[in-house]
């Protein structure tokens, strides 16, 4: 596993203080603390103070990266942007998986039911996880492939 994987396996792991948080109120929030007026921060970072207000006021959402770093550069900050998993990506994996194998061993058992030649509950875990196997072992990007 790369390391970053093993560093951070989910967003569960993330420490308490960089939790996600709306970037309006961080910047309203950093700004407030440093004593500045919004009429300073867009002077620094070079926008409009009426943008600094929508921003803060999360009327402004989908800011782009570079809106941002002039943001952070006028607050004396880094911007850190990371994708962090939902979930374990071991876990997710897993779980992707085993419902890719049920699905397959469910289609081909569903055709021995109509011929009246359903296997066992047993004959039918280990066939899921033979498939699960081979899935993960030679098909896994059919993970994220839509069924």
């Amino acid at each position: 596993m790369q390391p970053y994987i093993r560093n951070l396996q989910s967003v569960n792991e993330i420490p308490k203080w960089l939790k996600p948080v709306a970037l309006g109120l961080q910047i309203r929030q950093i700004r407030e603390a440093l004593g500045m007026t919004q009429l300073q921060l867009a002077e620094r970072s070079n926008l409009r103070q009426s943008v600094i207000a929508e921003i803060e006021k999360g009327k402004r959402k989908d800011l782009c990266l570079t809106t941002v770093a002039k943001l952070a550069k006028g607050l004396n900050c880094q911007p850190v942007v990371q994708m962090v998993p939902q979930k374990k990506i071991d876990d997710l994996i897993d779980e992707k998986s085993t419902e890719l194998a049920r699905k397959l061993v469910a289609a081909s058992s569903g055709s021995a039911a109509i011929e009246l030649q359903m296997p066992h509950r047993s004959v039918v875990s280990n066939e899921i996880r033979e498939a699960k196997r081979d899935i993960l072992e030679k098909h896994k990007s059919s993970l994220w492939q839509k069924i």
